[in-house]
């Protein structure tokens, strides 16, 4: 019965109600839709002719269906004497007059919610707090909100949807990745996609509907182009803006099937069931997990004539991956029901689904894909050469193995421990600690060792690797582990450990910060074996870290991304342990030495300085200074070197275009000080306040560059062991400059044709480059930035550009001083490429509130979709130093050194090769 309230007449439609009175049963839905859905359900017990829940003849309920308001009281209590069940919406209760809300709570025995994930807002909320806890029932299949609020409650039963399919009832999921940086290109491959599953399934005699989700109603009509351009499959569109008629019109099209693609906009949420939508097309992703489990769920539904369901995502976009692996996260039998198949991925996203879909799951519901173990292990030589990943549950015992799962094609196995221990703070007999131990194992057949990962660093795990490699497998240790060390460049060591063979009054020294130096001699080794060390430096074109055991463990300081970086790190050092070239103890001659000074060291020529590491974690936006009453940002201000000299003081200037502040380095013996020497007063925002700049140098000091590659940051001298590399001569271009004023470097805001700079870019106008940049000004990554993808290469060239000094070629040593510190100072965009690309976009959009762009090719759309690509991309940096002032034929030794000087650090840091623009 439906009972039309807000009439106050309630009482003239009940006169067929049962004459029993009982306490009616609340039941409340979050959406109209869903009312008569609801109400069939209670009326009926489950008496369907399929379903045998109650007996045929029992007395079935009467139930009540509110569609508005209730008046006041009396209307209540003539509802209620009327029915054993009455459905109504949370909005049809708060509309209702605060007394009749008492009442209701008061007078009905229960409370049903369904949809009990919407309880957490405000007027769920209190409606149910009026109710005590066992009068109330609350029903949901999304318990994941994506405000992270709890639905409170005790868990009183769960379906699992790993169940739910072997029951029949949900099937298998088919995540059919695109994969593309650009959005509107995205939409085309999802379109295709979308419409290529329809002709499958249609063609497999499957009753399939696609569902293509858009976010906004323009979005939702931009895509009605996209899937006209794709396919001539009649199209039905439904969101907020259509009328009623025009609403029930595009879905009576889709039930009858004149129609099997429709474009909605949030409009087939809950309440809505048609078994057939059965390939969801998600142009845009949801707001959060709830949603998401909510609209993946519906697709997954079994019907007579219905296959599995397709859902297609573009995995490039960072909402989809965040909400996919939430998902996992949340509950891993969706790691089930999601068969992930890659359309259109590249080559790198394609290796990783192709690992993952190795895997078996023969004892758990855990998703591999969420699994970042920290990059840490242990390695076990292998005689036998072989491994027998099935011994695993013999020899752990299925009572402590929670999760395994075996790649054989990778010889990877995955492994969750769960074991009993004592609470860490009491001797409390009845209680103990559950403990998850998270173990990999990886058997590199290549240089037969077998490596183990453990997220308890404490354990070794040696029986594991005798059950699986052999009762003769061996555990690498001794000063073999410090082969990894190897192909470190410019390594510091962090903190070393020395273990003493001899001896008894001291058995350990520890060396860390500034005294590592001390430990690092051949003569300190003489008695004592490395017990631990830890140090960062540079290796294969990027930033690395390395630490090492005697006992055998070997580490980075990073989290893998997934399994698969993991075992790709195995394979890297496996490759170094077993090479008898490789002499455990070389890194003791070539460790950067780390030495306290207390007096500016002498001849050495500062090139360079640059802001801390620290500042550069924040974005260039975000740091602000104040120079008088004027603020500005990092964007505005430079920093550099005032004099350089060999043996003069160490000073630099702090600069806008309209202020210079002049500052010294003061060394003596006790530390390092910051000294304001002349120019305006410049404050920095350290937290919430401004701080002097000196001040604040103190805590955060710069790093100062010298010309033989030593490095000052506060009293700490860094220097690299000598190598002696000349610069090759070939790596010299000599340009004719004819039409080129070489005293002019910059092209200014008029791109001045006899200038330096403008010569660099009309020569890089004519090569392929996607994007040609101007960064040409205070605080700037290079002069010329040129950018191009291809062949899923980020392929960056920064050129430094510096004018003769004299106006002419020559000799000058002094030409290169400057430039040169520049063109080392950029090095470290290649190990920050996001940051570059950021910088870039921050510029232009600077450029634009003064009436004129940066880009001599390109845009920031352009700019913004390579930004998006980085990950996936692999990175091809060269640093070029444009100086006419240089004679290619009349080169000295002097300029020689500093070119060879600033390549060694390009190489050694992040392998990035320096080429030189010169004069004939």
């Amino acid at each position: 019965m439906v009972l039309p309230t807000g009439t106050g007449k309630t009482d003239t439609m009940i006169s067929a109600l049962v004459a029993e009175r009982i306490s009616p049963l609340l039941v409340v839905v979050p959406t109209r839709s869903l009312r008569g859905q609801i109400a069939r359900k209670f009326a009926t017990l489950g008496v369907l002719p399929h379903v045998d829940v109650v007996p045929a003849d029992i007395a079935l309920p009467t139930v009540a269906t509110l569609q508005g308001r209730i008046v006041d009281l009396a209307e209540l209590d003539t509802l209620l004497s009327g029915c054993h069940v009455l459905i109504t919406t949370m909005a049809g209760i708060v509309n209702s007059p605060t007394d009749v809300r008492k009442r209701l709570a008061a007078a009905t025995s229960h409370l049903f919610i369904d949809e009990a994930h919407h309880v957490p807002a405000r007027t769920w909320s209190d409606f149910r707090e009026a109710f005590p806890a066992q009068r109330v029932v609350q029903f949901t299949a999304t318990p994941f909100r994506g405000d992270n609020k709890l639905v409170s409650g005790r868990i009183a039963y769960r379906y699992p949807l790993r169940r739910a399919q072997q029951d029949g009832y949900f099937q298998t999921v088919r995540l059919r990745h695109v994969f593309d940086y650009d959005p509107a290109e995205a939409d085309v491959k999802i379109a295709k996609a979308a419409v290529d599953q329809l002709q499958q399934d249609l063609a497999a005699g499957l009753d399939h509907v696609v569902m293509a989700r858009a976010s906004t109603i323009g979005r939702a009509e931009a895509l009605v182009e996209v899937y006209r351009q794709v396919t001539d499959q009649p199209l039905a569109v439904v969101h907020s803006r259509k009328g009623a008629g025009e609403q029930k019109e595009a879905l009576a099209a889709v039930v009858t099937r004149a129609a099997r693609i429709v474009i909605c906009v949030d409009m087939l949420g809950e309440g809505y069931d048609l078994p057939a939508l059965k390939i969801a097309a998600l142009h845009d992703a949801h707001r959060g997990l709830g949603v998401t489990l909510q609209f993946i769920g519906r697709f997954t539904r079994t019907a007579e004539g219905i296959g599995p369901a397709t859902v297609i995502a573009n995995t490039a976009d960072p909402k989809i991956s965040e909400a996919l692996e939430e998902l996992y996260s949340q509950d891993a039998d969706w790691n089930v029901l999601l068969q992930e198949l890659a359309d259109g991925a590249v080559s790198r996203q394609l290796r990783r689904v192709e690992f993952l879909d190795g895997f078996d799951d023969a004892l758990g519901e855990i998703a591999l894909q969420n699994i970042q173990p920290r990059v840490s292990a242990v390695a076990y030589r292998v005689p036998a050469g072989t491994w027998h990943p099935g011994r695993i549950v013999e020899a752990i015992g299925a009572d402590r193995l929670h999760f395994s799962s075996i790649n054989a094609a990778e010889n990877v196995a995955v492994l969750v421990l769960r074991d009993h221990q004592p609470v860490g703070w009491g001797e409390i007999g009845t209680l103990q600690d559950v403990i998850h131990d998270l173990i990999i194992m990886f058997f590199d057949r290549q240089h037969g060792l077998l490596f183990v990962h453990s997220s308890d660093t404490r354990r070794y795990h040696k029986d594991l690797a005798e059950a699986v490699g052999g009762d003769d497998v061996e555990l690498v240790q001794g000063m073999t582990v410090f082969r990894i060390l190897h192909g470190i460049n410019r390594l510091i060591v962090a903190n070393l450990g020395l273990r003493h063979a001899l001896g008894r009054s001291v058995r350990y020294t520890m060396y860390a910060g500034g005294n590592v130096h001390e430990g690092l001699t051949e003569q300190n080794f003489h008695n004592r074996m490395t017990s631990n060390l830890f140090g960062f430096g540079f290796a294969d074109g990027d930033r690395a870290s390395a630490g090492c055991s005697y006992k055998g463990r070997m580490w980075c300081y990073r989290v893998a991304e997934d399994i698969s970086e993991w075992v790709t790190w195995c394979r890297h050092i496996g490759g170094k342990l077993v090479d008898p070239s490789i002499d455990p103890a070389a890194f003791l001659r070539t460790t950067m030495r780390v030495e306290p000074i207390t007096a500016r060291p002498s001849g050495l020529v500062p090139l360079a300085i640059e802001w801390s590491a620290n500042l550069w974690l924040r974005s260039e936006e975000a740091v602000l200074f104040r120079i008088g009453e004027h603020a500005t940002t990092l964007l505005d201000v430079g920093i550099d070197i005032v004099e350089r000299s060999p043996d003069g003081p160490l000073r630099f200037r702090v600069f806008t275009d309209e202020h210079e502040a002049r500052f010294e380095v003061a060394l003596s013996d006790t530390g390092a000080a910051f000294k304001h020497l002349s120019g305006p007063n410049i404050e920095i925002r350290h937290g919430r306040t401004f701080v002097p700049l000196a001040t604040w140098l103190d805590e955060e000091p710069p790093l100062i560059r010298f010309h033989d590659g030593a490095q000052l940051v506060r009293d700490l001298l860094i220097s690299a062991p000598t190598v002696e590399r000349p610069f090759d001569d070939s790596r010299i271009d000599a340009w004719d400059w004819t039409g080129v004023d070489l005293s002019k470097e910059s092209q200014g805001a008029g791109r001045r044709p006899d200038s330096i700079q403008r010569r660099v870019i009309e020569h890089l106008l004519a090569q392929p480059y996607d994007i040609i940049f101007d960064d040409d000004d205070t605080n700037e990554a290079a002069d010329i930035i040129a950018i191009r993808v291809a062949d899923e290469r980020l392929v960056v060239r920064l050129f430094h550009c510096k004018y003769a000094h004299d106006g002419r070629p020559g000799r000058r040593v002094s030409d290169l001083y400057e430039v040169c510190g520049q063109a080392q100072r950029s090095v470290h965009w290649k190990g920050d490429r996001a940051r570059l690309i950021q910088h870039m976009i921050q510029r232009e959009s600077l450029a634009r509130q003064r009436d004129r762009t940066r880009f001599e090719r390109g845009n920031l759309e352009q700019l913004a979709l390579i930004g998006r690509r980085l990950r996936d991309l692999d990175a091809d940096f060269e640093v070029v130093i444009v100086q006419p002032g240089v004679q290619k034929s009349n080169i000295n030794d002097g300029q020689r050194h500093l070119f060879a000087s600033t390549q060694l650090y390009l190489s050694e840091t992040y392998a990035v090769p320096l080429s030189v623009i010169a004069s004939a």
